[in-house]
């Protein structure tokens, strides 16, 4: 089974304080189908979705207010905050003013990528913008295709050889097995790039064959359940929810999307 199930989505995220703008933005993006589009009204939500989220382009208002910013320059804290995540996030800037100076300095201070006057979309319509999100999409590193070669790494003996589960129970799961929660992590960060520092505590699964752990996915915006199996036959949750598998020297690794309910509470409770 291939990454087919993954969600391919462009993801953009829409950071702006005046309500008609961004429903406005957020409406084209989505009337078009192949965009998966978030909100952000202020600083706070806009920092949370960035968080939980990982997003190809985000569109920043320069002057988003903020009930303690009175200059109305909260929008260069979430370029900051683009910026320092280092996650490929291409940022592109927008002003209801005319400022191309100030909008030159975010640019170069942020590293954003591109600048629109909303009085340009005024006179233009949204189609340019819609081209420049593809172009700066097309840019962004997020999305990329899973590395099954860098999972397998991961889980690799010290002959850099796959290691079967029944092998990683007898302690010779690389970093000893007190360390395989660390090494679920980073399996799962191969596979859905870009994870926060969200997991429950891996286990055995129920017929001692394998290991199970629950992990956010930034990259996917969702709860996931990572198994390492090496008994094939082993059912693994609902198949409609598998969204990864592979199968090499005998290890089985199954990637899974939560139903919403335990999703929803794992993603709280995280």
């Amino acid at each position: 089974m291939g990454n087919d199930s993954l969600d391919k989505r462009t993801r953009v995220l829409v950071v702006d304080d005046v309500d008609t703008m961004r429903k406005m933005l957020v409406r084209s993006f989505l009337l078009r189908g192949h965009y998966r589009v978030d909100e952000a009204a202020d600083l706070d939500e806009a920092m949370h979705a960035l968080e939980t989220c990982t997003y190809q382009v985000a569109l920043v208002d320069i002057m988003l207010a903020g009930a303690m910013d009175t200059a109305n320059r909260d929008g260069s804290k979430v370029l900051e905050k683009i910026r320092d995540l280092e996650e490929g996030t291409r940022a592109i800037v927008l002003s209801g003013q005319d400022q191309p100076q100030l909008a030159r300095d975010f640019l170069k201070e942020f590293g954003a990528a591109d600048y629109i006057a909303k009085s340009e979309l005024g006179k233009v319509g949204v189609g340019k913008l819609v081209e420049m999100v593809a172009a700066e999409a097309e840019a962004s590193p997020i999305g990329d295709k899973p590395s099954w070669d860098a999972v397998v790494a991961t889980l690799a003996g010290d002959r850099g050889e796959p290691m079967f589960v029944s092998e990683a129970m007898k302690l010779h799961f690389k970093g000893g097995f007190e360390n395989l929660r660390n090494n679920l992590g980073t399996a799962i960060t191969h596979l859905m790039p870009l994870l926060p520092e969200r997991v429950e505590d891996p286990g055995l699964v129920s017929n001692g064959d394998g290991f199970k752990g629950r992990f956010w996915s930034k990259g996917q915006a969702c709860a996931v359940e990572l198994t390492l199996l090496g008994n094939e036959s082993h059912n693994v949750s609902d198949a409609n929810q598998v969204m990864f598998e592979r199968e090499k020297g005998g290890l089985r690794v199954v990637v899974s999307r939560l139903p919403d309910a335990q999703r929803n509470a794992f993603a709280a409770g995280a």
